[in-house]
């Protein structure tokens, strides 16, 4: 049996993708909308087996200095880093058997895939990432049985005190959802995780990649919304905003409550809440896992395999160095009183 991987034209792509397994991040048009807002580019790759193409690979890579980043996902640009390698998932093993004649024929220096399981020894190190999902059960009740039962108590609190929900369905929402950014990062003093510019181009897509913007509003003020998106399986609790009203009044507990409630309507099998149980910034501190653990959700293991060439190595530890000198300088920049 004969395994080659080699670059597909996306038409090629998007036809297979569509006959398969796929997640809403694998699609074509998620994908160069990601290469229009980020600075990435989207190579699609093809895994063939005697000829036949078997599963594809939306390989994006970035260029950092003298070096160039592959990744399926990638980093910093969003993909979440639990999408899995391929389309289909379960043919990851296909793939990564013949990655590494590949990354040698094209003399790649750094690449990184996510994949559900990995044998000891795949690529040149392999590190474990807990996705926080929820399987929905059959029954309702259940559902509702697995919040934790402060949670519970939460969300018929905000209820009785006004929190209602609505989708949003006009562009004009947008200007909502860039006051609600400034609320919910301005209190942290970072910035956002995606820019407006991507919300703005991904609201203009939103049919065709099953997106759709849940809002909580209290006598007629937006305070809270959840853009969710969805493909054959899943619903993905992608990105949420709070105003400091929203919070005060518990508004994500009513709109992630009300979001499974329709996610176990509609008949999907999982719930991915988009985020892991450990620290980061913004989208994924210990706080934010704290909330959809007790919305229901477990962390389900998927492990990142990485190759990387010594040099590359090399090259990256003198950038982190350097970027974490600019962010001690930058900080100093905006403490100048602290000085006195």
């Amino acid at each position: 049996m004969s395994t080659e991987i080699r670059e597909i034209s996306r038409d090629a792509y998007a036809d297979f993708a569509a006959s398969t397994s796929c997640s809403v991040f694998q699609q074509r048009t998620w994908l160069e909308l990601v290469e229009r807002t980020y600075p990435v580019r989207f190579h699609p790759l093809g895994c063939f087996v005697d000829g036949e193409l078997r599963a594809v690979v939306p390989l994006l890579s970035r260029k950092l200095g003298p070096v160039v980043l592959r990744g399926s996902p990638l980093r910093q640009c969003p993909v979440p880093p639990a999408t899995p390698l391929c389309a289909p998932p379960d043919r990851a093993s296909l793939v990564l058997e013949a990655l590494p004649e590949w990354l040698r024929r094209q003399r790649v220096g750094y690449l990184q895939v996510t994949v559900p399981s990995a044998e000891p020894g795949a690529g040149d190190w392999m590190e474990s990432l807990d996705n926080l999902e929820l399987a929905l059960p059959a029954d309702l009740q259940e559902l509702w049985n697995r919040l934790a039962k402060k949670t519970r108590y939460t969300v018929r609190r905000a209820i009785k005190d006004g929190v209602k929900l609505h989708w949003a369905s006009t562009p004009a929402f947008l200007e909502t959802q860039a006051r609600l950014l400034r609320d919910t990062y301005g209190r942290q003093g970072v910035q956002p995780n995606y820019p407006l510019a991507f919300y703005q181009a991904l609201f203009g897509q939103r049919h065709a990649v099953g997106l759709r913007v849940l809002y909580a509003s209290h006598a007629g003020r937006t305070v809270a919304a959840a853009w969710v998106l969805a493909d054959a399986q899943r619903c993905y609790y992608w990105d949420a905003a709070t105003s400091t009203e929203g919070r005060e009044l518990s508004a994500n507990h009513v709109l992630v409550w009300s979001l499974l409630r329709w996610a176990h309507r509609r008949g999907y099998r999982t719930v991915d809440f988009v985020g892991t149980a450990r620290g980061g910034r913004a989208g994924s501190r210990p706080g934010i896992g704290h909330f959809k653990r007790a919305m229901g959700a477990e962390p389900v293991e998927y492990h990142i395999v990485y190759w990387c060439s010594p040099a590359y190595r090399l090259a990256l530890a003198g950038y982190r160095v350097l970027a974490q000198l600019r962010r001690q300088i930058a900080s100093l920049r905006r403490r100048p009183d602290d000085a006195e």
